[in-house]
């Protein structure tokens, strides 16, 4: 009998820790908290997956308490507790973005001309022929693109955003996370680090963006969220005219032969026939050093970004131009020719 109530015990005793409960869930992004929908929730130790629908929410019925594992394409991997005491819950998971090149603004007019490359959108027409997925996804197949490549979106940035620069009286440093919709088209999330007054011009900029092509999962067209850091300086630096000049250590005839024995004819330029010049602007401090290296006017197809991968490998090797005796910054703007056959 004592060995029956023992028993019967224990039973309770384990049901008061195990109980077999109904969970309603919801998977939202930590971001933006916008649902995630087709995220796989797995119940440790089981074999036991399913997904959640298209506004996020997911449910089950297990044991509790139990530990799901929570995935998705493009975010980082959760792992959460369910007890007796949530069985509502709400699973913030935090996305992997797909970060852009910073951009470095100062407060002079930008150089660097903005040029939409049409032809490549125009190339890629084949793609708005395709469905769209409302799915939102910060890695995909096909990432989504700004015709021509990226460099060209940061001056379009840039030139946007000095246009207005008579409102930008502060030095900022802000954080816009964006998504490229199937459509082409820029939505804002997110706009940190900046009074509101900036946030609207930002916004402006960003929204007002020539299309892109969307990113691609599989033959659908989606949406992908992209991250843009922006520095921007107010600050003007004035050169003054040199008594001397600098000069590249050997002369610019070393330079030159630097450049050419260096610079490597991008693939994706080679293929699209790119003939051109790129001209690049750079400032060579007290020390010979490289500074503020900036495309004046780019080729586009990865040209400028070995344009300044270059120009790079001659820092430190240049002998700096002199002010009544000292030396002293100057800003050079030389030319880089690209030429197929």
């Amino acid at each position: 009998m004592r060995s029956f109530f023992t028993s019967v015990l224990l039973f309770l005793s384990i049901s008061a820790f195990s109980q077999q409960v109904k969970v309603l869930g919801r998977i939202v992004d930590a971001k933006t908290d916008k649902p995630v929908k087709d995220a796989s929730i797995i119940v440790e130790q089981t074999t036991h997956t399913i997904v959640s629908n298209p506004l996020g929410y997911f449910e089950l019925i297990e044991q509790l308490p139990v530990k799901i594992t929570v995935s998705h394409v493009g975010y980082v991997t959760s792992s959460v507790e369910l007890t007796v005491d949530n069985p509502k819950v709400k699973i913030k998971i935090e996305p992997v973005l797909h970060s852009l090149e910073d951009l470095s603004i100062k407060g002079q007019v930008f150089l660097t001309e903005f040029v939409y490359n049409q032809a490549a959108y125009d190339s890629l027409i084949h793609y708005r022929q395709q469905p769209a997925n409302t799915t939102t996804y910060a890695m995909a197949e096909h990432q989504c693109a700004f015709p021509g490549d990226m460099a060209a979106f940061r001056n379009y940035v840039a030139n946007q955003l000095l246009k207005k620069k008579d409102d930008l009286t502060e030095a900022f440093a802000s954080t816009v996370l964006f998504t490229v919709m199937p459509e082409g088209t820029i939505s804002v999330d997110s706009i940190s680090g900046v009074k509101e007054n900036v946030v609207q011009l930002i916004r402006q900029t960003f929204v007002a963006s020539p299309k892109w092509v969307p990113a691609f999962q599989g033959n659908n067209k989606v949406a992908m969220r992209l991250m843009q850091s922006i520095k921007y300086d107010p600050t003007v630096e004035i050169f003054q005219k040199l008594d001397i000049g600098p000069e590249y250590t050997g002369g610019w005839a070393e330079f030159y032969d630097l450049v050419g024995k260096n610079l490597k004819f991008p693939s994706q330029a080679r293929k699209a026939k790119v003939n051109g010049k790129v001209f690049v602007q750079f400032v060579i401090n007290e020390s010979g050093e490289l500074e503020d290296i900036q495309i004046l006017k780019g080729l586009g197809y990865g040209c400028d970004e070995e344009v300044i991968r270059v120009i790079k490998l001659s820092s430190g090797k240049w002998i700096p131009g002199k002010l009544n005796n000292k030396s002293a910054k100057a800003r050079v703007s030389v030319p880089v020719q690209f030429k197929t056959g």
